[in-house]
């Protein structure tokens, strides 16, 4: 992976599933892997991050990893706005469809960000989001005048409310 600032890109490695298995907790071990991995990949200039669940937060504390803010609950209100400007928003069914979006959409959005974030392509919103096996995201492309505009990431919550994700 990679992260971005303002068209800057920085190689970054993702911690997930690191696991200790159930007779050997308590005696450090996921710390001691998060140390040894962080260590290893800073002497070779790469950044590492990840997306701890709930046991695994005192573990990164520890090792003086930073945190951004929490998600925030929102429900998917701009697309009635984005429907009076003549906006077009079409459902993704497969990978391929991320594909097909021009280089010039993805260059656009590397630039404009003024924070560190990973850097969007469709080989990550694949991994990420379509070929995810523990949750279904629903992902729409929006088009203006033929020309992408901007994708929304969403989820189901309930009663047929859905969560955004990521725009």
């Amino acid at each position: 992976l990679y992260l971005e600032k303002a068209g800057c890109r920085q190689k970054c490695y993702f911690a997930m599933n690191v696991l200790t298995h159930p007779n050997y907790r308590g005696r450090n071990l996921f710390g001691l892997m998060i140390q040894s991995s962080r260590d290893f990949l800073l002497n070779n200039g790469f950044w590492l991050i990840g997306h701890p669940n709930q046991n695994a937060v005192k573990g990164w504390v520890k090792q003086n990893m930073r945190f951004r803010e929490p998600l925030k609950i929102g429900m998917i209100k701009i697309l009635p706005l984005m429907l009076l400007k003549k906006s077009c928003v079409k459902t993704v069914e497969s990978e391929m469809e991320i594909n097909i979006i021009p280089q010039t959409f993805w260059d656009k959005v590397s630039k404009s960000n003024d924070f560190f974030h990973v850097s969007y392509s469709p080989a990550f919103l694949a991994w990420r989001f379509i070929n995810a096996v523990d949750k279904f995201y629903k992902i729409q492309i929006v088009t203006r005048d033929s020309d992408v505009v901007g994708i929304l990431i969403s989820k189901k919550y309930k009663f047929g409310i859905n969560l955004l994700i990521d725009v």
